[in-house]
């Protein structure tokens, strides 16, 4: 911020005080609400000192911590749910080319 507004204020008869509140915390917002977003999302993320700090006194927990465990109890797994049917291709591509015998159906060998 420039020092020739609090000057220009204090030539116009400005106390301390007004050209604080008038002309510096005015021009101040976008940094202050930058930083103040910094400290907030630094705040939210911060997973491991809860988990360190309050182990076992899970009522004490931020939010970001609850919501984490909840969602980890309580949620579905996209990625399993996803896998799950992937071994189904080794046993039907081994099924196809095997005239016979397939080594993914339970083989009952006759003794």
């Amino acid at each position: 911020m420039p020092k020739d507004l609090d000057e220009a204020a204090a030539i116009d008869g400005a106390s301390p005080l007004r050209i604080l509140l008038n002309v510096i915390i005015p021009q101040s917002w976008p940094a202050l609400t930058a930083v103040a977003m910094f400290h907030f999302f630094f705040a939210w993320n911060d997973f491991f000192k809860p988990l360190v700090y309050l182990q076992g006194r899970e009522e004490l927990y931020p939010i970001s911590v609850a919501l984490t465990q909840f969602n980890n109890i309580y949620a579905t797994q996209p990625g399993m749910l996803m896998a799950a049917p992937s071994w189904r291709l080794p046993c039907r591509s081994s099924f196809s080319f095997s005239p016979s015998d397939s080594s993914c159906r339970a083989s009952s060998s006759p003794a």
